[in-house]
């Protein structure tokens, strides 16, 4: 409020404002002034807010997809179920993004649950083979 105080008090002259200039159009250069002057407060709030709401967004998907996952490793021993939610986990915070749907995130956590699978059926061949 003073940065804006202080520029109309320079802005607002005898030469910028003529005694013949009407209210009205005095009126309108000084609110676009204003208006100019704010905008960048404007912006950089507007910036935040979004920032904001993106990170609350993210926050939910990630939300999402720990239910998602706690369903599918509900029949999984403690210690197992902890390993592989650690893994989902950080696939999820690697790769998930705020404007993904929550089909999205779905499809990432069965996806990373699907390799997981993989990984086990391998290890577990390649112990048989040894």
């Amino acid at each position: 409020m003073a940065y804006v105080v202080r520029d109309l008090e320079t802005y607002v002259t005898a030469v910028q404002f003529p005694r013949g200039l009407s209210a009205w159009d005095a009126q309108s250069f000084v609110e676009a002034r204003v208006k100019r002057l704010l905008q960048p407060y404007r912006d950089e709030v507007a910036r935040r807010e979004e920032a904001e709401s993106r990170r609350k967004k993210l926050a939910n998907l990630m939300e999402f997809g720990r239910r998602h996952l706690r369903r599918e490793t509900f029949l999984l021993p403690k210690e197992e179920a902890e390993e592989v939610e650690g893994e989902v986990e950080r696939d999820m915070v690697r790769r998930m993004k705020w404007n993904w749907s929550e089909e999205s995130v779905r499809d990432l956590v069965d996806e990373v649950l699907d390799d997981l699978r993989w990984e086990d059926s391998d290890e577990e061949s390649d112990l048989g083979r040894g």
